[in-house]
């Protein structure tokens, strides 16, 4: 299984050579009482410096941000996280928008804003990081929309749920997006 996901942390290398992207371990997890994982440790592999908010990512999509290092070792905030925010868009529809962390100890999940002005989303569109935010390079597979029906307005806004890409609990291994395409 771990070898298995060393091939697709290497194919994800190999497929954004347009990033700097360096290797990470799973130290440790912070576990919710729902049995959920709330946040990450990160041994990181590189003689780059490490800085906040640089992206952290795996195979299967965008996990989170670094929030504290200490030389090699850093802590990343999930998605999940209700002060997470990431600018995201639509793959293959243009639609721009804000995905929130819910917050919910119990499920990994966030919300997506968009304008009001949108046409409704489909379920299971495909949401990527749209890099605007200049934390997260352009691209990143984040989540897919669970149940257009249950969509609310807040606002000018129009909120989706949003089932992640990637799970914590399953990530032994992960790359820390050292340099972008902008940086």
């Amino acid at each position: 299984m771990q070898n298995d996901q060393l091939r697709k942390l290497l194919g994800l290398k190999e497929a954004r050579r347009d990033l700097t992207l360096a290797p990470a371990s799973v130290i440790a997890r912070e576990v919710t009482p729902f049995h959920r994982v709330g946040r990450l440790a990160v041994e990181v592999d590189t003689d780059e410096e490490l800085a906040p908010d640089m992206a952290v990512i795996t195979h299967q999509g965008l996990l989170g941000r670094v929030v504290r290092v200490s030389r090699r070792y850093a802590d990343v905030m999930l998605l999940t996280d209700m002060r997470s925010r990431v600018a995201c868009e639509v793959l293959g529809k243009g639609v721009l928008g804000m995905l929130q962390g819910s917050g919910s100890l119990d499920q990994y999940r966030a919300r997506l804003q968009v304008s009001v002005t949108e046409e409704p989303l489909e379920k299971d569109a495909v949401i990527i990081t749209s890099g605007y935010d200049r934390v997260f390079p352009r691209g990143i597979e984040v989540g897919y929309v669970t149940d257009p029906s249950s969509r609310r307005q807040v606002g000018q806004f129009v909120e989706y749920d949003v089932v992640l890409a990637a799970n914590p609990a399953l990530s032994d291994e992960a790359m820390v997006v050292i340099k972008g395409p902008s940086h």
